[in-house]
């Protein structure tokens, strides 16, 4: 599969009508330690934005954070708020790629609406469906341009808070331009409900069984940007909480010899084999805030209701984003403090459009980072791809499917995890007796 990090590889064992293993080997994050170990921490958020060309946004925030933590400052709240409107914007991109270049295809193939699974099928089938994911990706990359500074580096994000504030033109147009968004979100959530009811059947092989969720949602703001508290949540709605500065001694990884990149995280030895990020995870924090109880939650993960959950999360984004500029924003405060890195660790937790990403750094006396741990979500979500694959694959035989059908359903399975992993429509496929 040609991901944008680099090649991965789906690899599964077929005994006759049992498929007897599913391995997910990916690179990751921690690849990146040999280019950054050595480097002046400053240099730090200027090398990560490239570790994903989807979200170098959460992931520059992600490094300006943990170096933060290191040196023990608070930012001003306008730089906070301004760092929450970048992350909204990369939310509404990143999930617009995925919904309507990606899933949304793959419902439409299904209904038997289109035989070709690409954006221009959908605009045949559906002729309102390609202006409004334009008009989405543009208005995203405006929101993100104004806030970050540009789309693919963020440079305007620093340690200590921003270089530069907007202006009050960039306020009035932004707000303008996300309204004009409402209507068509809204419309296609609609749309896409319709389409899951007509597959109903079908998408019934893409249910998770008793995931466990892992998330850094601030409930509490209803902020992407994240606490310094990292939330299991199981089925039943029972939390378990840690700091994210200790999220090395909790997830912990356990090599495979068969892939030596997959990551199977662990609690307290014991395994989490469906440790599950991104949408639903941050449902389920939300659900579990609001509810106060232990009854188990209504939220059960299947992974073409994923797509559902992405286009609610496009309409939260665009939705807050308009009252954060509205109500929140000043154009006269502060956007940074100054900061000096010391010998210490920082760490810090930032919600992705794919889920939870965290940064833990270790610098030393010359200011250059000793140690640096990076877990970004497609490696939080590895053990439940490789678990909804193999169950997709299986009902498929059950049903006595052809490879061709059965490969095509199993990369769609992959394809609902995130846009990234969603380069998976670019596979070799190989048999090997």
């Amino acid at each position: 599969m040609t991901r944008i990090e680099g090649d991965s590889a789906l690899i599964v064992t077929r005994e006759k009508d049992r498929i007897t293993n599913v391995i997910y080997n990916m690179p990751t994050a921690r690849d990146f330690k040999g280019v950054i170990i050595g480097q002046q921490v400053k240099d730090l958020p200027k090398i990560v934005p490239r570790i994903c060309g989807i979200c170098p946004v959460a992931h520059r925030i992600g490094a300006v954070k943990a170096i933060e933590s290191a040196s023990e400052v608070s930012i001003p709240p306008v730089a906070e708020l301004l760092r929450e409107l970048a992350l909204l914007g990369e939310i509404i991109r990143s999930h617009t790629y995925s919904v309507f270049f990606s899933t949304l295809p793959d419902i439409m193939y299904l209904t038997d609406q289109i035989s070709r699974q690409d954006i221009l099928g959908i605009d045949r089938t559906q002729p309102r469906l390609l202006p409004i994911a334009i008009k989405l990706y543009n208005c995203a990359e405006t929101l993100i341009t104004a806030t970050a500074g540009n789309t693919n580096m963020a440079f305007n994000l620093i340690p200590g808070g921003l270089m530069q504030n907007i202006t009050i033109t960039q306020q009035q147009e932004l707000i303008q331009q996300l309204h004009a968004t409402l209507s068509g979100i809204k419309w296609t959530k609609e749309y896409y409900g319709w389409l899951l009811n007509e597959i109903e059947g079908e998408i019934q092989k893409y249910t998770l069984p008793q995931p466990r969720y892992i998330s850094c949602f601030d409930t509490h703001k209803n902020r992407f940007y994240g606490t310094d508290q990292i939330e299991f949540i199981s089925e039943d709605g029972s939390q378990s909480k840690f700091s994210c500065a200790e999220f090395s001694e909790f997830l912990v990884e356990q090599d495979l010899p068969e892939a030596p990149t997959k990551i199977i995280y662990a609690e307290s030895n014991k395994r989490l084999n469906n440790l599950l990020a991104g949408p639903h995870a941050r449902l389920a924090a939300l659900q579990t805030k609001s509810t106060k109880s232990k009854e188990s939650l209504r939220n059960i993960p299947n992974l073409f209701y994923s797509g559902l959950l992405r286009i609610d999360e496009i309409e939260f984004a665009i939705t807050n984003a308009i009252k954060l500029l509205e109500t929140e924003w000043q154009t006269g405060e502060d956007v940074s403090v100054a900061l000096e890195p010391q010998i210490s660790i920082g760490a810090s937790a930032v919600e992705a459009p794919r889920g939870t990403l965290l940064y833990r750094i270790n610098i030393n006396d010359v200011g250059r980072i000793e140690d640096i741990d990076i877990r970004v979500p497609t490696e939080l979500n590895a053990s439940a791809i490789t678990l909804i694959v193999k169950k997709v694959m299986t009902a498929c035989l059950d049903l006595g499917w052809s490879n061709d059908q059965i490969l095509e359903r199993a990369k769609m399975a992959v394809r609902c995890f995130d846009p990234c992993v969603s380069c998976a429509t670019h596979t070799d496929i190989r048999f090997r007796d």
